[in-house]
């Protein structure tokens, strides 16, 4: 049973917002590599680490679920892009909203899982969560 789908908005400003950012920081790197006065060996060390950040950025939304599924089994799939986690409920053990991030931290026994927040559609899927394991501890939310 599908219980959160993330909206096509959320999706898409997503991955609009990373590309602008992939194209304004790669740009000013390339321009930096280019230049006749500056050249590979004037290459700026921050504008390196700022493309670094965006590839870690770009790692983390390509490995948040845009879909989750509870299955009869008690268990739930998470699916990204690029891969799927499949949980006993039973292992997982809290779900934290993070406000300035505005992502859900879900911890379960070999880690954890960034989700999106998403207002009514995020308070559903923790409280589908909490009816089938009433153990998960919810932090940061209010109903």
């Amino acid at each position: 049973m599908v219980i959160y789908r993330l909206s096509k908005e959320t999706l898409l400003a997503g991955i609009l917002g990373l590309t602008a950012l992939t194209l304004v920081v790669g740009g000013a790197l390339l321009a930096e590599w280019i230049s006749p006065v500056t050249g590979l060996a004037g290459v700026r060390p921050d504008l390196v680490l700022a493309l670094a950040v965006v590839g870690f950025l770009w790692f983390e939304f390509l490995h948040m679920p845009y879909l989750i599924l509870i299955h009869e089994d008690k268990t739930a799939e998470f699916r990204s892009l690029l891969k799927r986690t499949r949980l006993s409920l039973k292992e997982i053990e809290s779900a934290e909203l993070l406000r300035l991030s505005g992502l859900i931290n879900l911890r379960h026994t070999e880690g954890s899982l960034h989700l999106f927040y998403e207002g009514h559609a995020s308070h559903l899927v923790i409280t589908a969560l909490k009816n089938v394991n009433p153990k998960i501890r919810i932090i940061g939310f209010s109903f």
